[in-house]
């Protein structure tokens, strides 16, 4: 290991990094210098070229052959300098992936791991949720179902009341079928109600035409109150966690493709090397009109342009 930050620190001439630049500059000035001059002049040619004859196009094309000659010839100035640099470069990149791929494969796993570990228990929590909304809403509809019997009951033994002395609804009574009375109409017990408050409305008629005061009913009730809403289910908190020192587990948004066939075009993305091999192998049969080859896949329109290489 000592070795090999040794010759971490060395340069591709031998020459220790904190020495200085790894390439001589010196070197590469002179060169750079003569490019730059060699452009304004090209440059300044490159501006007076007026296309409008095959002469024209002959000199234009001469004259891009040597720019693209020269831009070749800087390209291979360049390599010489950075070749020993990339080979060192790939050389180290190959020895330390030598020793960190391998870990880097581990990383991987044990976040894999940890990341199951915390998508199971956010299912179990929202499992379990849903298990408490569920136990939540049934208790809360044997407390209405209980509500509902009462206040029937309650009805039943003020009308057996009403027979026998004709009195009015107690205004307990009254007040609980006020209060509940939707929730008595939600259970089927519709009739219930009606037939308590016409007796109710009855005696009360019976005695404003008499012009007493009205009696009502001696029978005790404990007005039965219908039970508040049911708690809202609890949710499962979103996963983020700090696990350890310095372990950070969060939930991030995700996908996979159930069917293509339903992914809305503008989420597709055109094959273009593929649309150009079609292009290409329809081009080479025979009897194939420009009108068949623009057609040649669905939705895209193949045509012929000029490609000019020096």
């Amino acid at each position: 290991m000592a070795a090999k930050l040794n010759a971490l620190q060395t340069g591709p001439t031998g020459r220790s990094a904190q020495d200085g630049a790894l390439v001589d500059e010196t070197k590469i000035q002179p060169f750079l210098a003569q490019t730059a001059q060699e452009y304004e002049a090209f440059r300044a040619r490159v501006n007076g070229t007026a296309i409008a004859t095959d002469g024209d196009a002959e000199e234009a094309t001469a004259l891009g052959r040597n720019l693209a000659q020269r831009v070749e010839s800087i390209e291979r100035q360049r390599v010489e300098f950075t070749a020993p640099l990339n080979a060192q470069v790939k050389l180290i990149n190959s020895r330390f992936g030598e020793v960190s791929k391998p870990l880097a494969v581990l990383v991987v796993e044990l976040k894999n791991r940890v990341g199951d570990y915390w998508t199971r228990k956010r299912r179990e929590a929202a499992e379990a949720a849903e298990r408490e909304a569920k136990r939540l809403q049934v208790e809360h509809e044997k407390a209405e179902r209980k509500a509902v019997d009462d206040l029937c009951e309650a009805c039943k033994r003020y009308m057996a009341s009403f027979e026998k002395t004709g009195a009015a609804m107690p205004a307990d009574l009254k007040e609980a079928l006020a209060q509940n009375g939707n929730l008595m109409y939600r259970y089927g017990q519709s009739k219930v109600i009606a037939d308590a408050m016409n007796a109710d409305t009855k005696a009360r008629a019976k005695a404003d035409k008499k012009g007493v005061e009205v009696k009502e009913s001696a029978i005790k009730v404990a007005a039965p109150v219908a039970p508040p809403p049911p708690p809202p289910a609890p949710i499962a908190a979103p996963v983020s966690k700090t696990v350890g020192v310095t372990g950070q587990v969060r939930e991030v948004w995700d996908f996979e493709v159930v069917d293509k066939a339903q992914v809305p075009l503008h989420f597709l993305v055109v094959d273009e090397p593929r649309v150009r091999r079609a292009i290409l192998d329809a081009a080479k049969e025979d009897n194939k009109t420009l009108e068949q080859l623009a057609g040649t896949v669905p939705g895209i329109r193949a045509f012929k342009r000029a490609s000019v290489a020096f």
